[in-house]
């Protein structure tokens, strides 16, 4: 299977004749930490990567879903449905596209604290977008150092200190009864500082039954528990409720005259609105960075995090008629991180070595009951269709490293142990949908090189293994058609080859370039089987191959313009 699309973000470009030092050059090179789990200039690293600054993410925007900000990253296609009730569709060269509902495929981190749960699934909808500072994209071959299900890694940076206290309040209003009203405070002392937000979402929605109402809250703290250690605390709360519409239909998304009598009756069937679909959801998390700075000018973290989860959602069973069903998840979620990054000189030249241990666990309670009208009914209530717990944790060690070989070239190199295991238990030992479990590991290596052709030019090459688990969704029904079906038990994960060939390069001092070509060869592509009203079963596929070519142009124009360009 391969696929081939492209995307324009903006046209204009200037280009300047003037001679540029690598020092000036290096200006325009973003710092990241994703990618190495240090800061590294993006330039000097292996490996797509692109960072998304602070304007681009709030200026202009909702900041209401990760789709209004990525769309400017080659490589990424993440597609707003169109109504809040669903996370949008986030794909990575390819990974995630599978996903119904919520991102499958794609790590999800706030700060180097996980968002997304052993068995991949992430919500990243949780984060208040308002209060991040930048947003780092990785593709390629180098994303599956943070795991399993991992064909990229988004890593969302809050905010930083502020040297003197600051309190900021904005307010945005539109059309649809739309409004977003936000507070921020910020500071900081000797050995304090703080990140404080709040925010208010609230619209009726150009669709029909697409209201939404969110509340969010964000507190990022610092302690400085000494001259070598450093406590960070970061704590997120929403919740939410939205009607869901469903999806357009393929003439409604086209915006065919012929398809709709007005741009709001969007239904894919009358089941949407007749079922009264719709979702409560919310979402408390915090996490705990504890970084210590050894003697020697190494570094050990650790890092942990617990949270707890409720979502409702009613959903849809039939295009024609009023039946549905209640399905409700109760989740919590925890883990930890524990890792050690230290540098050095070997044969004179400098080397980095960064080597960890990571544990997630999460157990969800879930229930399905029928409903009518969007009520649950008396027989629902008595006899719910599917009353489990569900179970997923994931243990992986890992360890990266850098090598410079000499002035000219880089090695980059690493390896990850997996290990997840996914389990479905009925509860109160009355079977309705069977029980089960699942265990999956692998060691996954990848390598990649630098060559600097100049001060300007950085040549690079990648390759490595990807491994993708099915997530306990995708496990849950062996056949949609059937309320009694117990979980699907028949799907392995599926494993790719991953190459890429980049040149990263400054065409001026003030405008980059970066390109890449890529190749991935899956075996056992996990992919939609059956599908009956909102209720989906998967199964493996067979070989699948994807190309592609990603570029990136970005230029800083006189007089505070800047321009980017992207196509993949």
């Amino acid at each position: 299977m391969s696929v081939k699309y492209g995307a324009i973000a903006i046209t204009m470009l200037v280009l300047s004749g003037k001679t540029a030092t690598a020092q000036e050059l290096k200006v325009l090179s973003p710092v990241v930490v994703t990618g190495t789990r240090t800061e590294q200039d993006s330039f000097d690293l292996p490996m797509s990567i692109d960072k998304i600054s602070k304007p681009d993410i709030s200026e202009g925007q909702l900041r209401m879903t990760l789709s209004e900000s990525l769309a400017r990253v080659p490589g990424i296609t993440a597609q707003s449905r169109t109504q809040m009730a669903q996370d949008p569709q986030i794909s990575s060269r390819g990974f995630g596209a599978r996903s119904s509902f919520g991102v499958r495929g794609i790590r999800v981190y706030v700060d180097g604290i996980p968002l997304s749960m052993p068995d991949g699934s992430s919500n990243p909808g949780s984060v208040d977008l308002g209060m991040m500072d930048g947003i780092e994209v990785m593709r390629g071959p180098f994303s599956a150092l943070y795991g399993s299900s991992s064909g990229g890694v988004i890593h969302m940076l809050t905010g930083g200190k502020s040297q003197t206290p600051e309190l900021s309040a904005d307010a945005l209003y539109g059309s649809f009864n739309t409004r977003r009203e936000s507070t921020s405070a910020s500071g900081s002392t000797a050995n304090f500082d703080y990140l404080i937000g709040i925010s208010n979402y609230l619209s009726d929605g150009y669709r029909d039954q697409s209201a939404n109402d969110k509340q969010q809250s964000t507190a990022k703290l610092g302690f400085k528990l000494s001259e070598y250690t450093q406590l960070t605390t970061l704590m997120n709360w929403f919740d939410q409720s939205a009607a869901d519409p469903g999806g357009l239909k393929r003439t409604a998304a086209s915006r065919e005259p012929s398809a709709f009598s007005s741009p709001t009756q969007t239904f894919t069937s009358a089941g949407s609105s007749q079922a009264n679909t719709r979702v409560y959801r919310s979402n408390t998390q915090i996490g705990f960075n504890l970084e210590h700075k050894l003697e020697a000018g190494d570094t050990v973290n650790l890092i942990s995090y617990a949270g707890h989860r409720d979502n409702l959602q009613y959903l849809s069973t039939s295009s024609t008629t009023t039946v549905g069903r209640a399905s409700s998840i109760s989740r919590d979620f925890y883990g930890f991180e524990l890792k050690h990054t230290g540098k050095g000189v070997w044969r004179d030249q400098p080397y980095e070595l960064t080597y960890g241990l990571t544990y997630g666990g999460m157990q969800d309670n879930r229930m399905d009951k029928a409903t009518l009208l969007g009520e649950i009914t008396a027989a629902g209530e008595a006899s719910p269709t599917r009353n489990e717990n569900q179970y997923a944790n994931n243990t992986d060690v890992y360890v990266q490293a850098m090598y410079a070989l000499d002035p000219k070239w880089n090695l980059h190199a690493g390896m990850r142990y997996s290990s997840v295991n996914l389990e479905i238990a009925d509860k109160d030992g009355t079977p309705v949908t069977g029980s089960g479990s699942l265990n999956f590991s692998k060691v996954i290596p990848v390598a990649g090189l630098v060559y600097k052709l100049s001060p300007a030019v950085n040549l690079y090459a990648n390759a490595g293994l990807g491994f993708e688990t099915p997530t306990l969704v995708e496990i849950t029904y062996l056949d949609p058609a059937s309320s009694s079906s117990g979980p699907n038990l028949t799907l392995v994960p599926s494993t790719s080859q991953n190459f890429e060939f980049g040149v990263k390069s400054f065409l001026s001092d003030s405008t980059t370039l970066n390109a890449a070509v890529f190749r991935i060869n899956t075996e056992n592509e996990i992919v939609t089987k059956k599908l009956v009203g909102s209720t989906g079963s998967y199964k493996n596929a067979g070989q699948t191959k994807r190309t592609g070519l990603e570029l990136n142009l970005d230029s800083e124009l006189p007089h505070h313009f800047s321009t980017h360009f992207a196509y993949q």
